[in-house]
């Protein structure tokens, strides 16, 4: 190369060069196998869905959700998604609404109810509970089974 600087002994020099990486990838590198994603990504929804149910009366944050896997809050949300069909802050609210209404049929206020289940304003959880269960949370006439509702004749 040093003798004769032309563009053709330039290529071959660096087709050389390549050649000595390429086999030294090749033969000197460790092959790792890569867990699949899909498998990893579905156990840490079935745990934070786990932590989601047994700790549904405290504040529960995206982020502390996300430290928990080890994931970014917005990966985390997708892949919620992808796995159960709805936002992980619509499946907490979900979860939160249903014992709500267990609460309510076991004689708690709906103030009582409301708190018990992590939510900080009674406001929001009728709003955010009628938007989810379809009806008002003191529309105990509407709850299927419940004991204390009187029967008309």
């Amino acid at each position: 190369y040093r003798q004769e600087k032309t563009p053709l002994n330039a290529a071959k020099l660096r087709l050389s060069v390549l050649n000595v990486v390429i086999d030294l990838c090749e033969k000197h590198t460790v092959s790792a196998t890569v867990p699949d994603a899909r498998v990893s990504s579905e156990e840490y929804v079935k745990k934070v869905m786990r932590y989601i149910n047994e700790h549904i009366s405290e504040k529960i944050t995206l982020d502390s959700l996300a430290d928990l896997c080890g994931v970014t809050k917005y990966h985390l949300d997708r892949e919620v998604k992808r796995c159960i069909g709805q936002t992980l802050f619509t499946y907490i609210n979900t979860v939160r609404c249903k014992k709500a209404e267990q609460c309510i049929r076991q004689g708690m206020t709906v103030t009582q109810a409301a708190g018990e289940c992590g939510f900080d304003s009674v406001s929001y959880f009728s709003k955010t509970y009628k938007k989810l269960m379809g009806y008002t949370p003191s529309g105990g006439r509407r709850f299927p089974g419940r004991d204390d509702v009187k029967k008309t004749v």
